[in-house]
């Protein structure tokens, strides 16, 4: 309790508002009638004023009317109670309790009516804005000990807050039109909304479309075409909320309680009726009836959440092996976490910056490629897609995704796949013949992450995922299950890299270095390891170098050509606690959240065990001697092959 008292204390001190600050707790602390304030004597010192250095904080109570002396129905004191008097007389603050309001010259007791713990404490600056200050009848309904403590203030409601922010930085407008969430209880309806005449109108087009007119606008038209009637279905079926985005809005509301049901809500209303009651007119039968409403609605209450409680720990306990998805969904239900305060400004030049191309990239020249080898189309990545192919990659989607710019979720995907296959068919190829990347496909939102370590203000701790097109990604997904595909029967990626892929586990890895150090200190040897952690890894891969790797391991043709564009034109935003940034370039990187980006930043640092062994870097080392410079030459070849 002590260690309480003394953090409450620091908070108050420390305040940015200290002169106009107010808490109220329970204190735990007797004071008694002593004073909780110090009077300076201004003749005691002679000619000497001291009004022209020292404020007498006394003065603010008498310019109220306030009673200079307290009057406290407990007599009583204890140590926390001298701590709180101590303060008080430090600070230059008052106790409101036997001081002002309903509570003046009362001091009324506020627990277990006999004592007084809980006050409310002001600073001077301050009193002038209360109104009331009351303690309450104890209610069984927020406390089994304490007494309710009601305080009034003064609110001006033209105040400006001075650090409140615009929510949308590029628009006046914060209410935002959005489709309702996804129902699994209306996919019949949602398929029978689909607009079948839409449908064959667009099969109709791709179907007529001569591949040497195909440009990106007329990609861009075909994506437009088929994102409305996504849309228009969603909203005929889901309908349509108007979404005030609020920066400073409240967690839960008003929300009830899931537990909270009728019959709580027909025992809340006949305790407050009679309550009401109780207040026009005051007699011992109101009051009474009053206390026993009291008893049945927290009795009511009690049991409502304990049986809420013991149905949820069950389901908990079932779900925990069968279902882990909806497991930890359950417990992390309502545990949002608040995002640092930091200028959305930052975050747009640290990202721009970070995004920007190379200085230098001009000056690299690469090796030839082998003609033979570049001339050879790879037919393993580059044939046309297949239906059964397609719809493999969209049972693999996974549900409650974000959506990108065009507002279509994986959820529309999914339950339409049957009546769209033929035009994802047609699409797909047409997009991977050309090389052309719908627009819609290259805008993303970047959403930054706190890491929960370092500087919140530093927005080098914060991880950008970025929201692209669900559409996007499901054609990104196609290529990067052919590209898995390839690496795993020509084993372009290396045995020692088990991040990002199928049937393989970092554990592996974890166990063989355990393993090499339990077999060294069983011959009391030593083991020299040297870990090198990336900084904003994706972020920073150089697209030369990677796109010169991909022609290397004979990724060419349509393959090499729509990763190319895919990556040509990138344009992405930084949306961050309701705000929205502008758009900027994206030269450098690979995106987070994309399906290509493992493969492709696996492939970048692939051939680094071959670097490493022509430098006679081989491994693990055991030998001590020299270890500092062998170390040393490491990390500067290390560093200089990720740059170059």
């Amino acid at each position: 309790m002590e260690k309480k008292v003394q953090r409450r204390a620091t908070r108050f001190v420390t305040s940015r508002h200290r002169n106009r600050s107010s808490d109220s707790s329970d204190f735990n602390a007797r004071t008694g009638c002593d004073d909780d304030f110090v009077i300076i004597d201004e003749n005691e010192h002679g000619d000497n004023n001291l009004s022209d250095f020292i404020e007498n904080p006394v003065n603010a109570l008498k310019d109220l009317s306030f009673p200079i002396k307290r009057v406290n129905m407990d007599k009583g004191k204890n140590r926390y109670g001298n701590m709180l008097l101590n303060f008080c007389k430090g600070n230059g603050v008052f106790i409101l309790n036997g001081r002002m309001g309903r509570d003046q010259n009362i001091g009324r007791f506020t627990c277990r009516n006999a004592s007084v713990v809980d006050y409310c404490i002001s600073s001077p600056g301050l009193l002038k804005s209360f109104k009331d200050f009351e303690v309450l009848d104890s209610s069984k309904l927020l406390s089994d000990v304490h007494n309710p403590i009601s305080v009034t203030f003064y609110c001006n409601k033209n105040v400006v807050n001075d650090h409140a922010e615009n929510v949308d930085c590029n628009s006046h407008d914060n209410t935002v039109k959005k489709i309702n969430r996804w129902d699994s209880e209306k996919i019949k309806d949602f398929q029978n909304n689909i607009d079948v005449e839409k449908i064959v109108e667009l099969e109709y087009k791709l179907c007529n479309t001569d591949l040497n007119d195909v440009n990106k606008n007329v990609i861009n038209t075909f994506i437009g075409d088929l994102c409305n009637i996504f849309v228009r279905c969603g909203q005929a079926t889901f309908g349509i909320s108007s979404v005030k985005r609020n920066k400073n809005k409240g967690e839960s509301g008003n929300k009830n309680k899931p537990w909270f049901d009728v019959e709580c809500k027909f025992a809340r209303q006949n305790y407050r009726k009679l309550k009401r009651r109780f207040k026009s007119k005051n007699s011992c039968q109101n009051h009474l009836d009053m206390l026993n409403a009291e008893k049945v609605y927290k009795k009511v209450l009690d049991n409502k959440n304990r049986k809420f409680r013991n149905d949820l720990s069950n389901k908990i306990q079932n779900l925990r092996g069968n279902n882990p998805k909806e497991f930890w969904k359950i417990l992390n239900k309502g545990k949002k976490k608040k995002q640092p305060d930091i200028d959305i400004g930052k975050l747009h030049d640290f990202f721009k910056n970070l995004n920007a191309a190379p200085e230098d990239d001009q000056s690299v020249r690469f090796p030839d490629i082998d003609p033979m080898q570049s001339e050879q189309l790879n037919e393993n990545i580059n044939s046309p897609f297949s239906q059964d192919e397609i719809l493999r990659c969209i049972k693999k989607l996974k549900n409650d995704k974000a959506c990108g710019e065009d507002e279509i979720i994986n959820e529309y995907i999914k339950s339409t796949s049957t009546q769209f296959i033929c035009i994802y068919e047609k699409l797909f190829n047409i997009i991977f013949d050309k090389g052309l990347i719908p627009q819609s496909w290259l805008i993303g939102t970047i959403k930054p992450v706190y890491k929960n370590k370092g500087d919140s203000k530093d927005p080098k701790n914060y991880r950008p995922i970025t929201i692209v097109s669900c559409l996007g990604k499901l054609f990104t997904g196609i290529l990067n299950k052919r590209l898995n595909d390839f690496s795993d029967e020509f084993i372009i990626i290396q045995e020692n890299q088990s991040g990002f892929r199928q049937k393989y586990s970092t554990t592996d890895n974890i166990f063989t270095l355990y393993s090499f150090f339990e077999l060294l200190k069983c011959k009391k040897k030593k083991l020299y390891c040297a870990f090198v952690d990336f900084e904003k890894a994706f972020d920073t891969v150089w697209r030369d170098g990677l796109f010169y790797k991909m022609l290397l391991n004979n990724i060419n043709g349509k393959m090499y050509n729509v990763i190319l564009n895919m990556y040509s034109d990138i344009k992405s935003r930084i949306s961050y606690n309701y705000c929205n940034s502008e758009y900027f370039a994206c030269d450098n990187g690979v995106r987070q959240g994309e399906n290509l980006s493992p493969f492709l930043f696996s492939l970048f640092l692939n051939d680094l065990e071959n670097f490493l062994v022509s430098k006679n870097i081989t491994g693990l080392q055991t030998i001590s001697e020299d270890l500092e410079r062998e170390l040393e030459i490491y990390l500067k070849f290390f560093y200089n092959f990720v740059r170059r």
